[in-house]
């Protein structure tokens, strides 16, 4: 079994929205001088089909893509998920590791749950 270090499976709303369109008119720092202070150009939208868990499997579909791996421990990180039981990750693992026993469990916070994750 391959152990994936720094390995990172990515999934993205379908809507792609570009910042230069949703700047506020008659804002004092003109939307140039902004965005180029924001560092960010644009930001996806999940369409109404898309869920926390749907995008939690593409980005994992996407992480283990063509590698044969064991799931040690499964931590799903989101703040949008629709049902509460059972958690987000466990249905992850039972469809992408049926034979795993390891633990999982998730972590309901937005942004800073990723670092919560990490830690």
């Amino acid at each position: 079994m391959a152990y994936l270090p720094a390995s990172f499976g990515v999934a993205l709303g379908d809507n792609k929205i570009l910042n230069s369109e949703v700047c506020i008119s008659g804002a004092e720092t003109p939307p140039p001088a902004l965005l180029k202070r924001i560092g960010i150009d644009s930001r996806y939208l999940a369409s109404s089909g898309q869920d926390a868990l749907e995008l939690s499997r593409t980005a994992l579909a996407d992480l283990i893509k063509g590698r044969e791996i064991d799931c040690d421990l499964l931590i799903g990180v989101t703040q949008t998920q629709q049902i509460q039981f059972p958690h987000m990750s466990a249905m992850l693992q039972a469809e992408f590791f049926p034979k795993s026993f390891s633990p999982s469990f998730d972590i309901n916070l937005g942004c800073s749950g990723f670092v919560y994750a990490l830690l």
